[in-house]
């Protein structure tokens, strides 16, 4: 049954073309959540619909995680209401709960280099989450207004101290479980001195049959792919 909103104030709701009043509406997971004695969230979220240029509000199963991850965005850029996630375009997206804005959440963009050095594949044992302590590729954030390739060259520089050069891309990889997408490729060491940048533990310099504890699952398949990239170049 179609349930419309409520708020504290005796609004023309059918002439409404969005979803969302400008008060504060009390939602009908408010009110659920209210007699079952929970806090605002924990109750069935609703989904606003416009039909006929009639707000209308339907019972759905919006998960309160997207892509695996909790809230990414807790207020709205627009006004600063409390964000909370609802199906739009049948995905669960942040949606403000003052003035309906949808925050369309992209997903980050990272670099990592592979680097050999005497034979040796370079990696770092990282100093931060995730997976602080394990070992892994030079890697890090593109900037906003930064190309990725030198991104791949800063951070790599960073971290472990050298100036690269790119020699090739190896890949790109994604998952839907992540909100990182990796942009992976081989670098030659040009310049500088191998020392341990502040979000390392420690550097190494390890022969593939002898590889220390790697942080990510995708690592394995980096090394794999790095080395049929150098094969067929």
């Amino acid at each position: 049954e179609l349930v419309p909103p409520i708020c504290g104030t005796a609004h023309p709701h059918a002439s409404l073309k969005r979803s969302f009043c400008d008060d504060r509406m009390v939602l009908p997971s408010d009110i659920i959540a209210q007699k079952a004695g929970l806090s605002r969230g924990l109750a069935p979220d609703f989904l606003g619909k416009e039909s006929d240029n009639v707000v209308q509000w339907a019972p759905v199963t919006a998960t309160k995680r997207i892509g695996g991850r909790g809230l990414l965005i807790k207020f709205c850029p627009e006004c600063a209401g409390e964000m909370s996630v609802r199906l739009v375009d049948q995905k669960p997206r942040p949606v403000c709960s003052s003035c309906g804005f949808v925050f369309y959440q992209g997903p980050k963009l990272a670099v990592a280099t592979v680097v050999f050095h005497d034979g040796k594949l370079l990696l770092n044992k990282r100093a931060v989450e995730p997976q602080k302590g394990m070992w892994s590729f030079p890697s890090g954030y593109v900037d906003l207004g930064e190309s990725v390739e030198n991104a791949a060259i800063r951070e790599t520089r960073e971290e472990t101290g050298v100036t690269i050069r790119l020699d090739s891309l190896v890949g790109v990889y994604s998952s839907s479980e992540r909100h990182v997408v990796l942009v992976v490729y081989t670098g030659t060491i040009v310049g500088g001195e191998i020392t341990a940048g502040n979000e390392v533990q420690a550097l190494g310099l390890f022969d593939l049959d002898q590889l220390p504890d790697l942080a990510f699952e995708h690592d394995l398949d980096i090394i794999r792919d790095s080395l049929d990239r150098k094969a067929t170049s």
